[in-house]
């Protein structure tokens, strides 16, 4: 019997229960001669092709027949275009520009293709063979980030596609379909921004003590499409400069935390986030009040979308879709002058980012973000409220007959939808 047919026998028998798909198919593809003689190996990087692995079959046993037929590799929401059989490997890049297109700086190496999806130029699609990030990489730009891979992929350390304040993530929004409402204003009291929505709602701004025009923003709605990144939170409320503007330079109104970015990684044979690896995609904090306009704290932007597929998946570090938190009302009474405090940005955590801590008397708390363990928090009521916390985004593994999650201890916040579709 040979080795292709005794391996598929003991598939049938339900024998071959510790080896990854990408293995079995590597290994039959050997035994069948389809590799190649004279020595040469398959094995894919991080999964051994045998003895014990954390990768456990599923009770359906794979079709080694119909992983044979499949020749091709379709990741989700691009053109097969992309997919490059004789690309170049990267390793190592730290800086990644969807913007001008650009990694660490320059235009890509041989081998290596970064451009726009045809139909969408919101996406950038990076389009290699094997794609190993050893050291810490940020992902910044208009456009989202999306990664197609004819290897492997290997996350050895933290992805950072996170917004920071109002700078959103990489295919994150100012605006966008969740935005929360803007803060309204009543002389010296003013109510808060409403924070950011994406896969739920994000949570409303405080009211102000005001008679009326008391009520605070919104929080923005749920928007369920597939690729999308986090939306902006809603500004507060304040003006008494004869050119009211953002504060602190117009002193007129705390602004709302951008939305969190958007990464995609497909993988043709496998991928894995290791314990020191992990993807950021949260939302930014809202700004805390002005002292100079008295102005409430601005909603907490909404998480973004974190995309990974590949036959095989081992997830056991932090995967963070989070929203921000909201600021803090600012102060601006006879004796007391105090900006109100900045939300946290997302964070890479199963907790929530913290809403802007209360400056005294008069400046209300800003709400905290949504997160695994809670959704976004309103602002707290006052003269001067604070803004809404910002929701979680969305994330989604995406794997063939296997569980993506192989530790206790992965972090993944908020809870990832599964599927064994790819």
């Amino acid at each position: 019997m040979s080795r292709f047919h005794a391996i598929a026998r003991a598939l049938a028998h339900g024998v071959v229960h510790t080896v990854g798909v990408a293995g079995l198919l590597g290994a039959a593809l050997l035994g069948a001669g389809l590799l190649g003689a004279g020595g040469c190996s398959f094995q894919v990087p991080g999964i051994p092709l045998g003895g014990e692995s954390d990768l456990a079959i599923s009770s359906a046993p794979p079709d080694l027949g119909a992983d044979l037929a499949r020749q091709t590799f379709t990741p989700a929401h691009v053109a097969p275009s992309h997919v490059q059989e004789g690309a170049a490997s990267l390793v190592g890049v730290k800086d990644i520009d969807t913007d001008g297109l650009l990694l660490d700086g320059k235009m890509p190496p041989p081998g290596v293709i970064f451009i726009p999806e045809a139909t969408h130029d919101e996406w950038a699609v990076l389009s290699v063979r094997d794609f190993d990030v050893t050291a810490e990489l940020k992902i910044h730009g208009r456009r989202a980030f999306i990664l197609v891979a004819t290897g492997a992929v290997h996350v050895s350390a933290i992805v950072h596609a996170e917004a920071l304040q109002r700078l959103p993530g990489p295919g994150g929004q100012f605006t966008g379909l969740g935005r929360g409402g803007d803060g309204k204003s009543s002389i010296n009291n003013d109510s808060g921004g409403g924070g950011a929505g994406h896969r739920v709602v994000g949570a409303a701004g405080g009211d102000s003590n005001a008679i009326t025009n008391a009520m605070g923003g919104a929080g923005g709605v749920i928007y369920a499409t597939e690729l999308t990144g986090g939306s902006g939170g809603g500004d507060g409320a304040g003006v008494t400069t004869a050119v009211p503007g953002p504060c602190p330079t117009g002193e007129g109104w705390s602004l709302g935390g951008a939305g969190g970015g958007v990464v995609q990684l497909s993988a043709k044979l496998s991928l894995d986030v290791n314990e020191q690896g992990g993807i950021s995609a949260g939302g930014g904090g809202g700004r805390g009040g002005c002292k100079a306009s008295a102005s409430s704290g601005g909603g907490g932007g909404s998480g973004g979308t974190i995309w990974l597929e590949a036959p095989t998946m081992r997830i056991v570090g932090k995967l963070a879709a989070n929203g921000g938190g909201g600021g803090s009302g600012g102060l601006n009474v006879v004796v007391t002058l105090t900006d109100g405090v900045d939300g946290q940005d997302g964070r890479l955590d199963r907790m929530g980012a913290q809403g802007g801590a209360s400056p005294g008397a008069g400046g209300g708390t800003g709400g905290n973000g949504g997160s695994l363990m809670t959704d976004a928090t309103p602002g707290k009521k006052d003269t001067n409220a604070g803004g809404g916390g910002g929701a979680v985004g969305h994330i989604r593994l995406r794997t063939r007959s296997v569980s993506p999650v192989t530790s206790v201890d992965t972090l993944i916040s908020p809870a990832a939808e599964k599927s064994v579709d790819f």
